[in-house]
């Protein structure tokens, strides 16, 4: 029997990473690296690792945080984001004394769902987030319960919410690990992805007000801020008096993009201290002075060789 003969070359280009799939407990951070809120997480995207975690498990006051997923329901829910939107007629009182961050939307005010959407995720106005809960669900109540089946639906099991906005109320609570669950799909949607990337924005002249400028409430993204972080896209502040500072961070440099996530923060507003920010830029400078991706074998490289004999059998 003829014998074949071939010479089977392996080449192919292996990217591998540090991020290796073990548990955070494996980690140890270096003195001056500690981690000072209640519950944190470091995670890598790209190759679904846990990096970092301290109680990420620890259901927790979300803040503002919430409205990440009432800018995601929306997104979901309307086909036309540039038509306006009539406000409901208590909008005005829905907030009064309460100390909430607001735009001050005025009851028959037109504002376009786009907009909305800015005031909702850069100055973190409350009172966007309950007129685009109105508009998508008829109300308030009903708007939350698509919430909460969008949470089951991601995996969420930590979290209930109980309005849209974020402020403290019994039965509102998250946990760092859903809340990155819920940062992943905040970024897969483009242009939720971009007005969170964004520190200033102006909203056009309504029917009842003339332009807003708005700013972000994220230190990170301030030039100059002592906490601004290079390449930080959003995501989301939030803070009460209950759930204390909250941070939901993004970040890509050196090819890995990374999602951080601090509750139960402290910080100071007089000194613009602030362990959420902090925290958070320890662990990105952490996380990239120690890991990145390395190329251990390029494309094309042969790797070995190896003889095959078909048809017949050694020696023949």
């Amino acid at each position: 029997m003829k014998k074949y003969t071939f010479s089977l070359i392996l080449a192919f280009a292996v990217i591998f990473t540090c991020f290796c799939p073990i548990y955070a407990s494996a980690y140890t951070l270096p003195a001056g690296t500690e981690v000072e809120a209640q519950s944190a997480i470091l995670y890598n995207v790209e190759t679904d690792t846990v990096v970092y975690e301290k109680d990420a498990d620890k259901q927790m006051e979300p803040a503002s945080t919430t409205k990440l997923m009432t800018a995601l329901i929306v997104s979901e829910h309307v086909t036309n984001f540039d038509l306006p939107v009539t406000a409901y007629s208590t909008v005005e009182s829905d907030f009064t004394g309460l100390g909430a961050s607001v735009i001050n939307i005025k009851a028959g005010e037109q504002i376009s769902t786009r907009d909305l959407l800015y005031a909702l995720l850069i100055p973190s106005a409350c009172d966007a987030a309950n007129v685009l809960a109105v508009h998508v669900s008829g109300s308030t109540e009903k708007f939350v319960e698509l919430m909460n089946q969008k949470a089951a639906a991601l995996g969420m099991t930590g979290t209930h919410y109980t309005n849209a906005h974020g402020l403290a109320q019994d039965g509102l609570y998250t946990t760092a690990r859903d809340l990155v669950i819920l940062g992943k799909e905040v970024l897969k949607n483009s242009m939720l992805a971009e007005i969170c990337s964004k520190t200033y924005y102006e909203i056009p002249a309504t029917n009842m007000s003339d332009v807003r400028k708005i700013f972000t409430t994220n230190y990170m993204m301030e030039t100059t801020s002592p906490y601004y972080y290079k390449r930080v896209k959003g995501l989301k502040t939030g803070y009460t008096e209950k759930a204390g500072y909250c941070l939901v961070s993004a970040v890509q440099r050196d090819g890995v993009n990374v999602i951080s996530v601090v509750l139960g923060a402290k910080g100071d507003a007089a000194s613009k201290s602030f362990d959420s920010f902090g925290d958070t830029v320890r662990l990105f400078d952490w996380c990239f002075d120690n890991y990145s991706y390395r190329t251990l074998v390029e494309k094309g490289t042969e790797i070995t060789k190896q003889t095959l004999n078909i048809g017949g059998t050694q020696g023949e």
